[in-house]
């Protein structure tokens, strides 16, 4: 999926990846361990800002894509980013 994450303050990270053939919408899971995850949000666009983060905390991501009838992907490669200190 080319997901990547890039730090836009000590609150706010940017996701953006590639299309996936077939998806509807895209799951954005967060995790501060790489291991627990929760969904941050869910999207149709090719990007996720992803806010109200903690300053200077590092967050992993991970993306699912699902189509019209909720036949959802593998996770894909997990990336990670850390905000900003205040």
């Amino acid at each position: 999926t080319g997901l990547a994450a890039s730090v836009l303050s000590s609150s706010q990270i940017k996701l953006t990846w590639n299309s996936v053939p077939s998806a509807a919408a895209y799951l954005i899971q967060r995790s501060l361990d790489g291991t627990n995850w929760i969904s941050a949000g869910t999207t149709t666009l090719l990007n996720f800002t992803d806010s109200s983060l903690l300053s200077n905390t590092k967050y992993y991501y991970r993306l699912i894509a699902y189509d019209l009838y909720n036949n959802y992907s593998d996770p894909s490669a997990i990336v990670w980013a850390r905000t900003h200190a205040r």
